[in-house]
């Protein structure tokens, strides 16, 4: 049984760069990398409270939208609606990478998710899935059509777990084995919304955030539903064990909102970022932050109005939570004696 109560605000919160609509970051212990929409990337190191633009505003950039990014080694990789941009650290030189197939659509990169391991990046565009090897310095397309629908092949959020590839679409979910060949056929199972995958899930199954907590799996999805189709997204968190077993969170439940923008695992706690599509505005209103206790399943609903509404990205580091939001990026202190992360 799920119940609700609201955390007091006892933490402490530090905002940088408002105004800004942050989408995506990458983080790593020396800098930050911002990917925003409008005001290009910004490396930022929060110790020294420093930071550097590329942009077309100064010439380092020819795009200023962008929606992911994502380090691997010496190089950053960033998202935008026009193809993929790859900076080398050492060099200190962005070049810029299009795909001719897909047409233009295929040049919006939604999602990026390095796996180290392979030494790969994964390359989640509107339309294909695409794998870059960095040994052999090769980019690989994938085709993820079911049934002749090309909102599969629509790639939404990346995400490596263990010894798979977790692919979200605008409609439906793979795993892909990353052990297997990739120079033959490529092999994946796919989670539609038959075969009591996904229940009560809508016309479509649009991925915004994939985690695992012990053995299961959790999947966020986007909302979308208007007056003239109010089941086209329905949003939710869902909550796999592997097997057979599903559990649907929506508002029914407890949560603020059906849309979900992202999610985590810290301790005893799965911090879920919330919004609500509105059918008549045809707008997204962000509703801040719920946290889910994992032993418990109370749902806490953090009020703060130090925190942004709409959050795009969430990171635990160190102690803090960052907050990638459409008014700039926040750090939140999490050790206070309301909450015990390490439980």
């Amino acid at each position: 049984m799920f119940s609700t109560f609201f955390a007091q605000e006892t933490t402490k919160v530090d905002s940088f760069f408002v105004g800004m609509k942050i989408k995506d970051f990458s983080i790593d212990k020396n800098s930050f990398w911002l990917a925003s929409e409008g005001n290009g990337i910004i490396e930022f190191s929060p110790n020294e409270n420093t930071w550097k633009t590329y942009s077309s505003e100064n010439g380092k950039l020819s795009n200023d939208i962008f929606y992911a990014i994502s380090q691997a080694g010496k190089y950053v990789f960033a998202g935008s609606i026009d193809g993929l941009f790859i900076f080398d650290k050492r060099k200190k030189r962005w070049s810029k990478r299009k795909f001719s197939i897909g047409g233009q659509l295929g040049n919006y990169i939604r999602s990026l998710e390095y796996d180290e391991k392979n030494k790969t990046m994964w390359i989640g565009r509107f339309q294909f899935l695409t794998q870059f090897n960095m040994k052999k310095r090769r980019f690989e397309n994938y085709d993820l059509t079911q049934n002749n629908d090309n909102k599969s092949n629509s790639v939404t959020k990346l995400k490596v777990i263990d010894e798979n590839l977790w692919v979200g679409t605008e409609n439906g979910l793979f795993s892909i084995p990353l052990e297997q060949d990739f120079s033959e056929s490529l092999q994946y199972n796919y989670f539609g919304n038959s075969l009591n995958y996904f229940p009560n899930s809508g016309e479509k199954i649009s991925i915004s955030a994939i985690l695992k907590e012990k053995e299961n799996y959790w999947f966020g999805c986007n909302e979308f539903r208007t007056k003239e189709n109010p089941e086209f997204n329905l949003g939710g968190f869902y909550k796999y064990d592997g097997m057979n077993s599903w559990l649907k969170i929506d508002k029914n439940i407890g949560i603020n909102a059906d849309g979900i923008s992202d999610a985590i695992v810290i301790g005893n706690f799965i911090f879920v970022a919330v919004y609500e599509f509105d059918e008549n505005t045809k707008q997204i209103y962000g509703r801040g932050l719920n946290l889910i206790n994992r032993s418990n399943g109370k749902i806490i609903k953090i009020s703060s109005e130090s925190l942004p509404e709409q959050i795009n990205k969430i990171h635990y580091l160190d102690g803090n939570l960052w907050l990638a939001s459409d008014n700039g990026l926040f750090k939140m202190q999490l050790e206070n004696r309301f909450f015990n992360w390490e439980n």
